[in-house]
């Protein structure tokens, strides 16, 4: 179900985002966030159970992975916690959710 080359990108203050949107709009969201070493393709056999279920599910890119590019090329890049989380929250804020909790698998 998940195919890289139909992504969406959001800009954030400091990344574009490149992220999959699976699911009605306005259902309630649930974003799957992967690590390294993995991808967003590790989460092919889980968004269409969740889709069926009801939820929209968003699948971002981690920083330095697939279309999820910096800005400003000469920005500091580093997989610090905080650093991929505000990447994390910009894509909540721009895809016009609130965040709530979060989670880590």
């Amino acid at each position: 179900m998940i195919d890289p080359n139909d992504f969406k990108s959001v800009p954030t203050p400091v990344f574009n985002i490149g992220y999959g949107d699976y699911g009605e709009g306005l259902s309630f969201p649930i974003f799957l966030l992967h690590g390294f070493p993995y991808e967003v393709i590790s989460f092919d056999g889980v968004v269409q159970p969740l889709v069926e279920a009801g939820y929209r599910v968003l699948v971002p890119y981690l920083r330095g992975y697939g279309s999820t590019t910096f800005i400003d090329p000469d920005a500091p890049g580093n997989g610090r916690t905080g650093c991929y989380w505000s990447g994390c929250y910009g894509l909540c804020r721009c895809s016009g959710n609130k965040p709530v909790c979060n989670g880590w698998l």
